[in-house]
């Protein structure tokens, strides 16, 4: 650490010999405005935002059908050996609900930044980059969030209608992140996609 202040100490040192040299005063010079992107508006915002709320009410109705099927389930295993086999469904929408609660809440968050990033005005190659990175995490958290979506459409009767409307919604996203950032398919993510 005392090699960075260090080495931070004689910059400065020779920023100030040039602005002396030269006669520049860098306290003078004009600041650049910047202004302030808020994709709160955005169509695929308000659809993420959307998706999100949805997503919570249908997870808790998940959790009481989960509480209720696993109680249920105890008490079968106990009388009938072969139900065993609905213990293995059972762990599957444990594990698909748990999909579903991480992603819906990353989705927003990760869009949210993709937008950001596009819209900024000193854009560039990392803006660019930055909105394509997090458009693919989103475009992941979408692809395994409907996969999840699946599982629970096909086990419950009575959760077929929620998670239809769910799966229309996190569509309409997909196809926004495929329409706004087309570059996130072709996106390498530096650790995970070399």
């Amino acid at each position: 650490m005392q090699d960075i202040k260090e080495d931070f100490d004689e910059t400065l040192k020779l920023l100030y010999k040039i602005e002396e040299e030269q006669g520049i005063d860098l306290n003078a010079l004009p600041e650049e405005e910047y202004k302030k992107y808020d994709p709160s508006n955005h169509p695929l915002m308000k659809t993420a935002n959307g998706y999100l709320n949805v997503a919570r009410k249908f997870l808790e109705n998940i959790r009481e059908t989960i509480q209720k099927e696993g109680v249920d389930l105890t008490r079968r295993i106990e009388i009938i050996p072969s139900a065993k086999g609905d213990m293995v469904t059972l762990k599957e929408i444990i594990s698909s609900y748990e999909v579903i609660s991480w992603y819906h809440t990353l989705l927003p968050v990760k869009i949210h930044r993709a937008l950001k990033s596009k819209m900024e005005r000193h854009a560039g190659e990392f803006s660019q980059s930055d909105a394509d990175g997090s458009a693919k995490v989103a475009y992941i958290a979408i692809t395994k969030s409907m996969n999840a979506l699946k599982v629970i459409y096909d086990w419950d009767e009575d959760l077929k209608d929620s998670a239809l409307t769910l799966l229309v919604e996190i569509e309409k996203l997909r196809k926004g992140v495929d329409k706004e950032f087309p570059g996130h398919h072709t996106f390498k993510r530096p650790g995970f996609d070399d």
